[in-house]
């Protein structure tokens, strides 16, 4: 990838029973906005049907919107919508942004919270339960918020019965 950074192949990631994720069903990466003709002919390539993008509203450049048409993925656009916390206060802060101290503790908090309630990682669940794949899930550095969702992953191994072939293998 030429300008998509942190992109992942999350294939291999094993089940309690000794099954991986099949490679080439579960990607992550930074955001795509500045993805190259390259970068695009490469995600085509992969037939992702869906993209998960959970960055905040104010990350999202709108007038980028054609690169993900340009893969021939449907977008999902998933913001956070975490409501509390230091870390929210800075992002809603206006004027006064300058003057709040977020400390590692605040970010820390703001990021515990992202599991729970989360509509985007749900519907992504939702899409590995219909076997709706291969897709892509990103937000900004494809480092936090795109990296929770292997965890949302291996819960709903934990909590499912269903052994597809399409997203476990032996």
């Amino acid at each position: 990838m030429e300008k998509v950074f942190n992109f992942r192949d999350l294939g291999g990631i094993p089940a309690s029973d000794g099954r991986k994720v099949v490679c080439g069903t579960f990607y992550r990466s930074g955001f795509l906005d500045n993805a190259t003709e390259n970068d695009v002919k490469y995600l085509k390539s992969l037939g992702i049907k869906k993209i998960f993008d959970y960055r905040d509203v104010d990350e999202v450049d709108n007038n980028r919107e054609i690169v993900y048409q340009r893969i021939g993925a449907k977008h999902l656009h998933y913001p956070n919508n975490i409501k509390k916390g230091m870390v929210y206060k800075l992002q809603t802060g206006g004027l006064n942004r300058a003057l709040i101290k977020i400390k590692p503790s605040d970010v820390q908090e703001f990021y515990s919270y992202l599991p729970f309630d989360n509509v985007g990682y749900k519907s992504m669940i939702e899409a590995l339960r219909n076997d709706d794949v291969p897709f892509l899930q990103h937000c900004t550095a494809g480092k936090d918020r795109a990296s929770d969702a292997p965890y949302c992953l291996r819960c709903w191994e934990c909590l499912t019965t269903k052994s597809s072939g399409i997203i476990w293998k032996a």
